[in-house]
């Protein structure tokens, strides 16, 4: 059985509708931005080098070289890993 935390959640976020889900300040959504509180609870903690990340997507199209041939890989840019600090590491 999970916490009731995670029960709580799920029951709140199982009825919203998209309009609502979308608007809600709880939810953390980068491209919206982080709100005063979100900025003070979800932190950066590592960059990801978009050097790294073109060598994983090789790695992984060399893999799948029959459905990856036809698409050249686009150079991505470094990705911030967050973590929240109520939940560390």
């Amino acid at each position: 059985m999970p916490p009731q935390a995670i029960c709580n959640a799920y029951k709140k976020y199982q009825q919203m509708d998209e309009a609502a889900l979308l608007a809600d300040l709880e939810i953390v959504d980068f491209q919206r931005g982080l709100s005063s509180i979100q900025e003070e609870r979800v932190v950066p903690v590592a960059v990801v080098s978009s050097q790294m990340i073109e060598a994983a997507q090789k790695a992984f199209a060399a893999q799948i070289t029959n459905l990856c041939a036809e698409k050249p890989i686009i150079p991505p840019d470094a990705c911030t890993i967050y973590e929240h600090v109520e939940f560390p590491g």
